[in-house]
């Protein structure tokens, strides 16, 4: 079985160790302050009672008799000491939480980047591409305050109750019991609510999922959409979508409105009003300064619940976003291909497949390919060629056969640029931020690709600007300096001039010899520069194969 992934790295677990410390401390140090308040009122209330009662004697008795013999001016400095020392925890604790909420959101970040350049390409549908744009985004920063705030409140919220209701009951322990009867009920009160918030949250997810897609869908159609005079029926369709989403989330903010209410009027109010009927009718028994005492410890008692329920909206999103996480690491992978014989780089043993069960695309299709072969496959549209190009990658999995492959590159007849410069696209083959090309090297690159004269221009997204045969090409640049040990290459050369596609071939020729290449071509140049040609045709249970001197 899976292991479900831990809450914190090992090397973060000290830093939620240390932000739960310091969230009860300034809970400890207030017992403390409440200690040092009541004594004052104690003195002050000597004066009018000769024999102080039992309940207050335990109270200035609680940290020692020195208490009663301390100047009232000392009370007061050691009162305000004790401020000082807790303002200074909480700047510390503000500090640590948000370390915390950093630390735990860059490692589920990290985390779901390294799972998605594994996942397989299948996995990912309309409707998860929405969800990933908000997931990746605004869904991860969302974990900043649940690992930072609501994670360590939780503790907080369960411990410094207990501690405040220890001190209590070393005064009174009547009043700390009832007090305590009353401490579990906010806890059962978040769980309903959390249930409810779920249900409400799922639906606001999955509509906010699908304006996502709108959006991106909208922004890569705009231009067809004018055109073709579809922008107002698409407009309309935007509009009920965000219908859709306005409903969802007035249904979000309404459980979270219950629950304000709910915290303060139900507990808050509710705590306040049994700790103030409590000193009433004990007053006879505590006293007023240890009554004071009970009612000042009761509004305390109540604040590391309402700190934890200020923070339910991001402990309600947080736990959400941590449930898709769960789910995206849980999406299948790339097969992880075994490896050919030492001399190999590919070997494809009787693969077969087919989109639907009347035609067969491949059938018993098999090859193989050594190292320092330029190996061509060619032949008609729809017999194959991408689709056995994606069956190597792991985009499909074959319905029979094997395939084992050394790890490669995959340039494809529509590559993907980013926006940037040339240099920072090439540069992306290198796979790591450290490394970079030296001068000499990537001017030799470019000129061996016949790039020299775009060698200062910016690309837009999608490689707005630049042509086909160029984008070919700086997505071969690109291959041409990362790790593979060879290649598969699609239609890298078409469109191309005469001259420029021989400065291609003999640059893809070097290639091959050095390690290898297959590339799908119709191109006679490249087709007469090949160790081996395959010609494919849709449905043959062997593919025709020609050797090229």
């Amino acid at each position: 079985m899976k292991k479900a992934p831990k809450l914190f790295a090992e090397g973060h677990k000290t830093l939620f160790i240390s932000s739960v410390a310091l969230s009860i401390a300034p809970t400890v140090l207030l017992v403390l302050q409440l200690y040092v308040a009541s004594v004052l009122a104690y003195r002050i209330f000597s004066h009018y009672q000769a024999i102080p009662l039992a309940a207050e004697q335990r109270l200035v008795d609680l940290f020692g008799t020195g208490g009663t013999n301390l100047h009232v001016s000392k009370l007061i400095l050691i009162y305000l000491v004790l401020q000082l020392i807790r303002i200074a925890l909480q700047l510390i604790l503000r500090h640590s939480m948000e370390r915390l909420g950093f630390a735990g959101r860059n490692e589920v970040r990290q985390r779901l980047y390294d799972k998605l350049s594994r996942v397989n390409p299948k996995e990912i549908d309309a409707a998860m591409r929405g969800r990933l744009v908000h997931l990746l985004g605004e869904g991860i920063e969302a974990l900043f305050y649940y690992y930072g705030f609501f994670l360590p409140q939780i503790f907080a919220g369960i411990l410094a109750p207990v501690a405040i209701l220890y001190v209590i009951a070393l005064v009174d322990p009547i009043s700390a019991l009832a007090l305590a009867m009353c401490v579990p009920m906010l806890p059962l009160i978040l769980r309903i609510l959390f249930s409810k918030f779920r249900a409400a949250t799922m639906g606001y997810r999955e509509q906010l999922s699908h304006m996502m897609e709108l959006y991106m869908e909208s922004l890569h159609a705009l231009g067809i959409l004018r055109i073709l005079g579809f922008s107002y029926r698409w407009g309309f369709r935007i509009r009920r979508r965000g219908e859709q989403l306005r409903s969802s989330t007035m249904e979000l903010l309404k459980v979270n409105q219950l629950l304000i209410f709910v915290m303060d009027l139900l507990f808050s109010l509710g705590i306040l009003m049994l700790a103030t009927l409590l000193v009433l009718m004990r007053l006879d028994i505590l006293g007023a300064s240890a009554g004071l005492f009970i009612l000042f410890a009761s509004v305390e008692l109540m604040r590391p619940m309402m700190l934890l329920g200020n923070f339910f909206y991001f402990g309600a999103i947080g736990r959400e976003i941590k449930r898709e996480s769960a789910a995206l690491e849980a999406l299948s992978e790339l097969p992880q291909r075994e490896q050919p014989a030492e001399a190999e780089l590919l070997a494809i043993e009787n693969l077969g497949f087919s989109y639907n069960a009347d035609q067969s695309i491949l059938n018993n299709f098999s090859c193989r390919i050594a190292k320092g072969e330029f190996v061509v496959l060619t032949g008609a549209s729809g017999s194959g060629k991408t689709t056995l190009f994606s069956l190597i990658s792991g985009a499909l999995e074959a319905d029979k056969g094997s395939i084992a492959a050394r790890p490669f590159g995959y340039v494809r007849q529509k590559p993907y640029l980013f926006e940037g410069s040339l240099r920072e696209n090439i540069e992306l083959g290198l796979g790591s931020l450290e490394r970079k090309l030296s001068d000499d090297d990537y001017e030799q690159l470019l000129k061996g690709l016949h790039l020299s004269h775009i060698a200062t221009q910016m690309i837009k997204r999608d490689g707005e600007g630049i042509s086909g045969g160029q984008a070919s090409r700086i997505a071969l640049a690109r291959a041409l300096v990362s790790d593979a040990s060879w290649f598969l290459l699609d239609e890298v050369t078409s469109g191309l001039e005469a001259q420029t596609e021989a400065l291609v071939l003999a640059r893809i020729k070097k290639l091959a010899r050095d390690k290898g290449v297959l590339m799908i071509t119709h191109s006679p140049r490249a087709m007469a520069a090949a160790d081996r040609i395959i010609h494919l045709s849709a449905g043959d249970s062997a593919a025709k194969e020609a050797p090229h001197a």
